[in-house]
């Protein structure tokens, strides 16, 4: 039999979002077959075209009721220019006509909407001017999509229709929309559902991995049950398994016939092996279904998640790789990285490692069980994606990448000569050292995403965060110095968190700003989920539970009061102005006080505790660790040791006893041999020296050396 795997829109346009090209690779494994199609890319890309918006001039110029809208109005005294240049800029957008660059980039070429009208000068940044061309073309793109606003008023790029699987603690809204009137992005849907022979397919599995996906998942599968009843339909992930755990819901089975909890690839078997008349309903693995107008959850522990090889590797094939547009709506070089055009997706470990944060989904199988990938497996997986795609970029996609997972990777990926680049999300570990960063740079890691929540070591220990802001300094530096892009998240409103602490840690964000160790950063208002531990022992925080009831529809955001600090909300709009202005290098000595339209307290962190971390690390020598040579040939001979470091020929006028030595341990500690420790170097070290091999580690000639790629592992 046959699978179609859907992801409806809107989700991420410059990339294949990984929970199709992941599913595939296991059903490629077992031999199943399937295809993929990515409906948020297809209808986004019929969208932008010229002939659509002539369809939209046309629609709105019969429509009565906008024509005197502002925003209609200037589309229609301005669609011929839109109209004239917008298969240009999706051709830019994409990489295919770099040449339109400096037309953009004349001031007189795209129209000044809204968006674009807003744009930075590019005279007070320091960014290559294809790059600023770039991110004004992605302004006209907003533009664009403001004026289909007007007629799908649920539309925003990267969502549609929001707002209905936010919170939806029953079915009722989603239920009418599903069954109401259509809008143009449906109908541009269910013009490209036209143009597939779904006939040929027996079951199809669509993915909703975010709230902005459950409408347009639903329309889609309506749309195809109206078509072809006799396809089976099934839902699955990240917002399925999140708020639908408890599910008692049946009218959603109007639409589809199973729906399935956390790791999709068993449960999709199961469903195959079923259609297949190889298993029974009763053999299904977590999976709702409805029987007797009665939704049944089939679990079947027993059965094992599938990992590691038998995952297979994520397959791309199929996907139009060509469409994929990026939209860089930020000068700030972190946040180009989420708009970069079709980076492979991968995965190193399932789960977190860590899993003890407070205000996280712990009780969740996709946090707390964790499993790394034999580093084997993401070798071979790296190479066959590059090959699929020809793309050398990653992002790899874990909760959080373990340290010693990173620095062996790196090791092979410099071992194999694989030269890719790279990025994801970390904690701020201890392990990710100055030496660890300088070995995961040369690797290819060109940015980590770390959750530091707070700068604020009361707020952390709260949390139980596992770390304290000095350390995170500390790691920051490491990334940084190493020419890593840092970008950290923050979170305001963690239950008894005072004005003061939150205060704090904006002070903390802003001086990791200007010391330049973080590139950029976004605070999130936290939302208490019934899967965290805040919720599971609500009594130890000072909250009030407002509606405690198990819903019939979705069951993950809890609403609740914080008796402790009932003001936070109103530090939403001063932290963003705020930390905006940081990452332009503006406004840094402003007293925090300014960004905030009522009276806040003054921050007791000191303005120079950051600068007083930084003065005084200290890095710590073990001689456990591992000596790691990242450099080429060494050579010593007529008192000269030369070396071919990482940024070149370094030479150093040695004695012949300490010049033999350094020769030997070096070269003994190349790439290829990485299980060489420093006590072993300690051992050889000449026993008639006037220095002693502890005074070598501190001396300036060792410094240079870890420089050049000598490093500590």
């Amino acid at each position: 039999m046959k699978t179609l795997l859907i992801i409806p829109p809107f989700t991420q346009l410059n990339s294949p979002y990984a929970s199709l090209p992941f599913l595939k690779g296991t059903l490629n494994k077992f031999n199943k077959e399937a295809d993929l199609l990515d409906l948020s890319i297809e209808t986004a890309s019929k969208l932008f075209l010229k002939k659509s918006l002539i369809s939209l001039a046309e629609k709105f110029s019969k429509n009565n009721d906008l024509k005197n809208n502002d925003i209609v109005k200037f589309f229609l005294n301005s669609k011929e220019q839109y109209i004239d240049i917008i298969d240009d800029i999706m051709d830019f957008l994409r990489d295919k006509n770099n040449d339109i660059a400096e037309k953009i980039l004349s001031g007189n070429y795209l129209p000044l909407g809204k968006t674009v009208s807003s744009a930075l000068d590019k005279n007070e940044f320091n960014i290559p001017l294809e790059e600023y061309a770039k991110y004004l073309a992605s302004l006209f793109i907003d533009d664009i999509f403001i004026f289909y606003r007007e007629l799908s008023p649920g539309y925003e790029l990267s969502k549609y229709q929001e707002k209905l699987g936010l919170n939806a603690g029953t079915f009722d809204k989603i239920y009418k929309y599903v069954n109401g009137s259509e809008d143009i992005i449906t109908e541009t849907m269910y013009s490209i559902l036209d143009e597939i022979t779904l006939n040929d397919y027996q079951l199809i599995g669509i993915s909703i991995p975010f709230p902005g996906n459950l409408a347009a998942g639903l329309k889609t599968a309506k749309y195809i049950k109206s078509k072809f009843p006799q396809i089976k339909i099934v839902l699955g992930g990240g917002y399925i398994n999140t708020e639908l755990r408890n599910l008692s819901e049946p009218r959603i089975f109007e639409f589809v016939d199973f729906i399935t909890l956390d790791d999709g690839e068993q449960p999709l078997l199961s469903i195959i092996d079923l259609l297949e008349n190889k298993i029974t309903e009763n053999e299904l693995c977590r999976t709702f279904v409805l029987n007797s107008n009665k939704v049944t959850y089939i679990d079947n522990a027993y059965i094992s998640t599938i990992s590691g090889k038998d995952l297979g590797i994520p397959s791309y094939e199929g996907l139009p790789l060509d469409k994929y547009f990026s939209i860089v709506e930020s000068i700030n070089p972190m946040y180009k990285l989420w708009s970069v055009r079709n980076m492979n997706k991968l995965r190193l470990a399932q789960g977190c490692y860590w899993h003890k944060c407070k205000f996280c989904d712990t009780s969740l199988p996709y946090i707390n069980k964790f499993k790394m990938m034999p580093i084997d497996i993401l070798i071979e997986q790296i190479k066959e994606m590059i090959q699929q795609t020809n793309v050398q970029s990653f992002h790899f996609v874990d909760e959080a990448i373990p340290p010693s997972l990173a620095i062996e990777l790196s090791i092979r990926l410099l071992q194999e000569k694989i030269d890719i680049e790279w990025w994801g999300n970390i904690r701020l570990e201890k392990e990710f050292t100055e030496d660890a960063c300088k070995l995961l740079s040369l690797s290819g890691c060109i940015a980590v995403v770390a959750g530091l929540e707070s700068g604020s070591d009361v707020t952390l220990k709260a949390m139980n965060k596992g770390i304290n802001l000095e350390q995170a300094v500390e790691v920051c530096y490491n990334f940084s110095s190493n020419d890593i892009l840092v970008h950290t998240y923050l979170i305001y409103g963690f239950p008894g968190e005072s004005e003061q602490e939150l205060i704090n840690s904006v002070e903390a964000s802003r001086q990791m700003l200007e010391a330049e160790i973080v590139d950029s950063a976004y605070w999130h208002r936290f939302s208490l989920t019934c899967h965290s531990d805040v919720y599971r022992n609500k009594e130890n925080y000072k909250i009030s539970i407002l509606n405690d009831n198990i819903n019939p529809f979705a069951n993950n955001d809890v609403r609740y009061i914080d008796l402790a600090n009932k003001n936070i909300d109103n530090y939403s709009s001063g932290l963003k102005k705020a930390t905006y202005n940081f990452m332009l290098n503006s406004c840094l000595d402003n007293d925090i006080r300014s960004w905030f339209e009522f009276k806040a307290p003054k921050p007791t962190l000191k303005r120079n505790t950051v600068e007083n971390v930084l003065n005084n690390y200290s890095i710590e020598v073990s001689l456990k660790k591992r000596l790691l040579w990242l450099g080429d040939k060494v050579n010593f001979e007529n008192s000269i040791l030369s070396v071919n470091g990482i940024d070149g020929l370094v030479e150093f006028e040695l004695p012949d006893a300490l010049g033999t030595w350094l020769e030997e341990i070096i070269s003994s500690a190349n790439i290829e041999n990485d299980k060489f420790i420093l006590s072993d170097a300690e051992k050889s070290f000449p026993k008639d020296m006037e220095i002693s091999f502890v005074d070598i580690l501190n001396n300036e000639l060792w410094e240079d050396l870890n420089i050049a790629g000598l490093i500590l592992i």
